[in-house]
């Protein structure tokens, strides 16, 4: 069988969406092709298991999806996965009708919100739901919500780790990591004034932030320097995977407690999955999607205020046992979780 996902979300652009999509491509090996525009954003040469062609189909002008539609037009496929229920499941939809070729859409939590926001928006984005062969979400919680909304079961696949597993290598120093985007939502700020109440341990930890450019990178550094703490810090913009797996590699803890806002949120988080490969329990926020990723009590530590963020970091900095347990849990977590997308394949009928 022959299989394309349509995007406009995909590596080398950063960010969690475009590394779900990597990931969930790689499981269909070689049958799977990739057709991506990604606008200006400069583009290499990928090495997968499956091909990828970077082209501009998207129309200049509204309705931009359009050009989508003539792109699938010209594709002799037989199923079309998307990752974007608006716009491109509209071309998918239309393409359905006019060539009988069935689609896939995937939700990853912000594109649904976006999606549902005011009643033409709802209107189509039931119908491409509707007519899809299967919808697929990256987490139970939002599986629940579009179930409610348009009366169809989704799949559920949780995202992967991008960053490949390796050897910890261990340290005198504690090492605590955070990994995403410099945005305010991350909540890596927390984490910087939640370090400046415990200074009793400042001699004995390190705190490493990696993070693509964002429009916080500017705050974060200001903050840093505000609270005397660049000997404590240390922040790397556009980090490498090479990088951030030796962040990985050296560190005891990962924490991001991610803040939820009108016009964002976190809807799982690959990076606590590519923690836990390494054995590494994660303090994270208690908010649906997320409570997937890292399971309290079990994998990490889900808190809801910064007080409780204070406590999780001070109880597994001094808890050497509890962080190898939570680690260890960590790790099968994921492991277990590599089911999923043969369970969606099989669900298929692939």
């Amino acid at each position: 069988m022959k299989f394309l996902t349509i995007t406009i979300d995909y590596l080398p652009m950063p960010g969690g969406v475009a590394r779900y999509i990597d990931t969930f491509c790689e499981a269909f090996g070689s049958s799977m092709h990739v057709v991506a525009d990604i606008g200006d954003v400069q583009t290499s040469v990928c090495d997968k298991t499956f091909s990828v062609e970077y082209r501009q189909f998207m129309q200049q002008k509204w309705p931009r999806w359009m050009g989508a539609v003539h792109e699938l037009a010209k594709r002799d496929v037989d199923l079309i996965f998307t990752h974007h229920v608006l716009p491109l499941g509209i071309a998918c939809l239309m393409n359905k009708r006019r060539t009988n070729t069935e689609y896939v859409v995937v939700l990853h939590g912000m594109d649904f919100d976006l999606a549902t926001r005011n009643m033409w928006k709802r209107w189509i984005t039931r119908q491409v739901l509707r007519e899809a062969r299967a919808v697929v979400t990256n987490t139970h919680a939002l599986a629940q919500r579009v179930e409610r909304f348009v009366h169809v079961e989704p799949l559920v696949v949780h995202p992967q780790p991008y960053v490949q597993a390796a050897k910890s290598i261990s340290s005198n120093t504690f090492s605590i990591v955070s990994v995403g985007r410099l945005v305010e939502r991350k909540g890596i700020q927390r984490v910087l004034n939640a370090l400046t109440l415990i200074p009793h341990l400042h001699d004995q930890l390190h705190y490493s932030i990696l993070g693509g450019d964002g429009p916080f990178k500017q705050e974060l550094e200001r903050m840093i320097i505000d609270l005397g703490m660049e000997d404590l810090v240390t922040l790397t913009v556009d980090p490498t995977d090479e990088q951030i797996q030796y962040a990985y590699k050296t560190s005891q803890l990962f924490v991001l407690p991610t803040v939820t806002t009108a016009l964002d949120r976190e809807g799982f988080g690959i990076v606590y999955h590519e923690a836990a490969q390494f054995g590494i329990p994660s303090i994270a926020s208690n908010i649906p999607g997320v409570d997937e990723a890292v399971i309290n009590g079990q994998t990490g530590i889900l808190v809801n205020s910064d007080q409780e963020l204070i406590d999780a970091m001070t109880t597994l900095f001094h808890n050497e046992e509890l962080r190898k347990t939570l680690g260890d849990n960590a790790r099968e977590h994921v492991r277990t979780s590599r089911a999923m997308i043969e369970d969606l394949k099989q669900n298929l009928g692939l």
